[in-house]
């Protein structure tokens, strides 16, 4: 934290934390923003303004945090303050800490691994066929305006599956 940063109290601050056991969380109870992240109004040259909690825990018990600087979670829970769980880091320490841990995912880029495929066949949120169904009309005898109305389908639909357009994925 800046120099400057002071708390109207330490005890005001450790009101609004249920300590439990050193290995466990100590979650923080008072005001929380977007994302679950506590905070609280401290004085930052003779100026109100609020603070993040972990950041405030680390700064009580380990040390001055820069402003530059990132407090990180052993533990990822962002309402965790016990400065057992608290680490600094980078904002470049933060974002492969997230990566690390399975909860960011990278834009596309020249620097970065292709984006995963987009879900295909019966795992796309709007298909209405089924790998079985796909089989059923490839190998129907049935034409495909016949076909559909059996199906309950539209037509067009339907007829790419047949000729291949799409679902190609199955055999």
């Amino acid at each position: 934290m800046d120099r400057r940063l002071t708390l109207f109290s330490p005890d005001r601050f450790w009101s609004h934390v249920c300590v439990a056991a050193a290995d466990k969380c100590w979650l923080w109870t008072g005001n929380k923003i977007v994302g679950g992240y506590g905070t609280m109004v401290v004085k930052r040259g003779g100026v109100r303004t609020r603070a993040l909690a972990h950041r405030i825990s680390f700064a009580l018990n380990k040390g001055n945090v820069e402003a530059s600087d990132c407090v990180l979670h052993r533990c990822d829970n962002p309402q965790c303050v016990n400065p057992g769980h608290l680490f600094l880091g980078t904002q470049r320490d933060n974002m492969q800490d997230m990566f690390a841990k399975g909860r960011g995912k990278l834009p596309p880029g020249p620097r970065n691994h292709k984006p995963p495929p987009p879900p295909r066949g019966e795992k796309h949120p709007r298909a209405v066929l089924t790998d079985e169904l796909v089989r059923h009309i490839r190998t129907s005898p049935r034409g495909v305006t016949a076909l559909a109305r059996e199906l309950g389908l539209r037509v067009a639909v339907v007829g790419r599956a047949r000729r291949r357009e799409t679902w190609k994925h199955v055999s």
